[in-house]
């Protein structure tokens, strides 16, 4: 399970929250990926809020833990890995697939947990990460898990950060959009994709 960073503290906790609340609900062995450390410091001039993303997705992993109203699942088998090199979406992915997490020769079940605006750019960047890997990768689902819970959804929203997020990655996606209609009407076909990505209804 890859779970991305951000700089925002409070979106980074509800996907922590998301990914713990997955592993809970259904019982299966994961291997989580906290993955990220923060944007480059060279690109970006404000001074960075998290330092480093992964760690603080682990601290906070942990601190859910050790909620009493948990603790009887805490006997499902995990792993807990960090990717504290990555400092954007195509290097949280790129990092992922460097690392020992995928089998190469049984299927595999990833799933990508971030907000759920951004689960668009995170999907397109996995897809072509495997599509340029030399070695094939036998997969088996890839689930995309936005984070937002229903009941919290309307404070996470009223943070400007959330809101300029999702709209940087709604107008990028149409604009993406835009070009491949007007390239298949210049007779240009998009390659389809061929992972068999699912959203769960959570």
């Amino acid at each position: 399970m890859l779970v991305a960073g951000c700089q925002s503290r409070q979106i980074l906790r509800a996907r922590v929250r998301k990914a713990f609340d997955l592993w809970q609900r259904t019982r299966k062995g994961f291997t989580f990926v906290f993955s990220g450390r923060n944007p480059s410091e060279k690109t970006i001039a404000r001074k960075m809020q998290i330092l480093n993303e992964a760690r603080e997705m682990e601290r906070y992993f942990y601190s859910l833990l050790e909620q009493p109203n948990i603790a009887q699942i805490t006997y499902y088998t995990r792993r807990i890995d960090l990717d504290e090199e990555s400092y954007n979406t195509v290097t949280n992915v790129g990092e992922f697939l460097k690392g020992d997490f995928l089998s190469r020769k049984d299927p595999n079940d990833i799933y990508l947990v971030s907000s759920s605006f951004h689960l668009i750019r995170l999907s397109q960047s996995f897809e072509i990460a495997l599509r340029a890997m030399q070695e094939a990768v036998n997969m088996n689902n890839v689930v995309l898990v936005g984070a937002e819970d229903p009941d919290i959804l309307n404070d996470v929203a009223r943070n400007p950060n959330y809101v300029k997020s999702m709209m940087h990655e709604i107008y990028g996606f149409l604009l993406n959009e835009s070009t491949k209609i007007l390239s298949e009407g210049q007779g240009n076909t998009p390659i389809p994709s061929r992972f068999p990505w699912r959203v769960p209804n959570t």
